[in-house]
């Protein structure tokens, strides 16, 4: 089990904390909105209304263990914390990306099994498995906090199912 002895608390489990507000990270240049980052780098948010709920998840899920250091209801997971963490979007923001959002998202060897530990931790998949051709395998997941997350299989492989062949039942041609 990996320690995040490296994360930030950006609240201190007040009324802040909550899924509406926006955190600006200490780092130049890196504003971090709930779910998702604008700039450079890649993080994560967790909040938590119930921390040992949102803690063991994430150990059974991912093998993080968050620190358990009082009355914390929110961490911060970083790209350094753990090399897995990337985004679904593009590797370099530009102008062009203005408005669009990107998914903190975990790279798994087995998207089946961490599927099945999320859901047996009491996580809900949001939109399943689906195919980024000649890249992987994708899903989003909420945790047991409603926290967004993707996860990711790489997979050179992956490729969108075939499109069926037309039936010929369709309505006549006029």
């Amino acid at each position: 089990m990996k320690t995040l002895a490296t994360a930030q608390v950006l609240c201190d489990g007040g009324d802040a904390c909550g899924p509406g507000g926006a955190w600006k990270s200490t780092e130049v240049g890196v504003e971090v909105g709930v779910g998702h980052v604008i700039g450079q780098g890649v993080r994560l948010l967790i909040f938590a209304t119930d921390p040992d709920r949102v803690r063991a998840f994430y150990a059974q899920v991912f093998g993080w263990s968050l620190p358990d250091d009082g009355q914390r209801h929110c961490w911060v997971i970083t790209s350094e914390d753990d090399p897995r963490l990337g985004i679904d979007g593009p590797i370099e923001i530009r102008a062009e990306h203005s408005g669009q959002v990107g998914i903190p998202t975990v790279h798994v060897a087995d998207l089946s099994a961490t599927t099945h530990a999320a859901l047996t931790a009491g996580g809900e998949v949001l939109v399943p498995r689906i195919p980024l051709p000649g890249i992987g395998w994708l899903l989003y997941l909420a945790d047991t906090e409603g926290n967004l997350v993707g996860v990711m299989q790489d997979d050179p492989q992956a490729a969108s199912p075939p499109t069926p062949p037309a039936s010929g039942r369709g309505p006549a041609a006029i």
